[in-house]
């Protein structure tokens, strides 16, 4: 029988407490919602979707816009 080799790790769970990344998931987010918001969110707004499915955060921050949101994403 082949030898199994063991490797040695230390895991590590930085976000949030060692690093401050919650800048980096905001301008993560409003990067990847750009096609289809007419302007950039607010922190305050980005936090505010945490939670809800990708399609209710837009539609969220589309709403009193005007914009159809469904007629412009594919499923």
């Amino acid at each position: 029988m082949d030898q199994i080799e063991l490797t040695r790790a230390l895991q590590l769970d930085l976000d949030g407490t060692i690093a401050d990344t919650l800048p980096h998931i905001f301008d993560a987010y409003r990067h990847a919602v750009a096609p289809w918001v007419e302007r950039p969110p607010t922190d305050t707004e980005v936090e505010a979707t945490f939670g809800p499915s990708e399609r209710e955060c837009i539609a969220r921050l589309n709403s009193g816009t005007g914009s159809n949101t469904s007629s412009s994403m594919t499923t």
